[in-house]
């Protein structure tokens, strides 16, 4: 069973996204409190990140810069209200979803990027032939950008 950690300061939304992916077989971890967030990531060890930008009234990207730098190979949904995301920080997730009553489409996305990272993540045998950075990439998933042709 896939973990998911599903994080929104809003504890409705979190209890409503959390009723709706354990539906479909995933194991719901939601969280509310950032200032704890790495530390729930390491007990926890999800398969997905599934988080609001705009946390506790403010953005959050040193947060996702942080879990990027210390969970190279957890994939990031960003589930947020708007689609303008600067394209810098655009790379630093796997998905980008709108918030919605209808979780359709963020069921396909953790669906689909959960296959994914699966595919790529394997075991290389720990050889000093092998430079590191290629040992380090051959476990990350690959990026997968997703864009919503939707208009606000």
């Amino acid at each position: 069973m896939s973990r998911v950690l599903f994080v929104d300061d809003d504890y409705h939304i979190r209890a409503l996204y959390a009723e709706e992916l354990a539906e479909e077989g995933y194991d719901i971890i939601t969280w509310g409190d950032v200032s704890r967030l790495m530390d729930v990531i390491s007990m926890k060890k999800p398969d997905v990140l599934v988080m609001e930008i705009h946390l506790e009234k403010e953005d959050q990207w040193d947060l996702l810069k942080t879990v990027r730098k210390d969970c190279p190979t957890l994939p990031v949904i960003l589930n947020t209200a708007t689609l303008n995301l600067p394209i810098e920080r655009d790379v630093l997730v796997a998905a980008h979803v709108i918030k919605s009553i209808d979780m359709t489409e963020l069921k396909t996305k953790i669906r689909s990027i959960l296959e994914v990272a699966s595919a790529f993540r394997w075991d290389l045998p720990k050889s000093p032939m092998l430079p590191a950075s290629l040992q380090q990439n051959a476990t990350q998933p690959p990026l997968l950008l997703t864009y919503n042709s939707r208009s606000e």
